[in-house]
C-alpha cells in the first residue's frame, strides 16, 4: 500500500480547539488521524461505521479511521504474532541482562547498602560516590 504524502486539514471548530486533521491517502482507501492536543486521556474504544466497513478507533486524543481488515488477513497476524512471541519466549522469561567489562569504561551500578550512593567499577577497580553536576565525585 502506497501512502502520499500527508496533507494536514484544519476546520473552523478543530482550529479553535487547536487540534489538527491529518490526512493519508492510499490506494485501498483513507487513513485519517485526528489529534487534539486538549483531549484527556480516553480507553479505547472500536466502533464499526456503516459504509465501507471502516473502523474508528480511539486512544486519548488521537482517533483513526481506517479499513477494516479481512478475516483472513487478521488470522494471518495472529499467527505471526505467535510465532514472534514463541521464537523470544525464553529471552523475556529470563531476567537481567549482561554487560561485558571493558577495559578504562567505567560502569556504574546502585549501591545496595546505601540508597543515595554509586558503586563505580573501573578496571577492577570499585569506588563509592554520587554523581554532582553530570560528573561522578567518590565519597570521602
Amino acid at each position: 500500500m502506497s501512502l502520499k504524502s500527508p496533507k494536514t486539514v484544519k476546520s473552523k471548530a478543530a482550529a479553535s480547539a487547536g487540534a489538527r486533521r491529518v490526512v493519508r491517502k492510499s490506494q485501498t482507501g483513507q487513513f485519517v488521524a485526528h489529534v487534539s492536543p486538549k483531549s484527556t486521556p480516553k480507553k479505547t474504544i472500536a466502533r464499526k461505521s456503516a459504509a465501507k466497513s471502516v473502523v474508528t478507533i480511539r486512544f486519548g486524543s488521537v482517533t483513526m479511521q481506517v479499513m477494516e481488515p479481512s478475516k483472513a488477513k487478521v488470522k494471518e497476524n495472529v499467527k505471526a504474532g505467535a510465532s514472534a512471541l514463541a521464537r523470544v519466549r525464553s529471552r523475556l522469561l529470563r531476567g537481567g541482562i549482561t554487560i561485558t567489562p571493558q577495559k578504562d569504561v567505567p560502569l556504574f551500578r546502585a549501591d545496595p547498602d546505601v540508597p543515595n550512593r554509586l558503586v563505580r567499577e573501573l578496571n577492577g577497580e570499585l569506588t563509592y560516590g554520587t554523581f554532582v553536576n553530570g560528573k561522578f565525585k567518590p565519597s570521602t
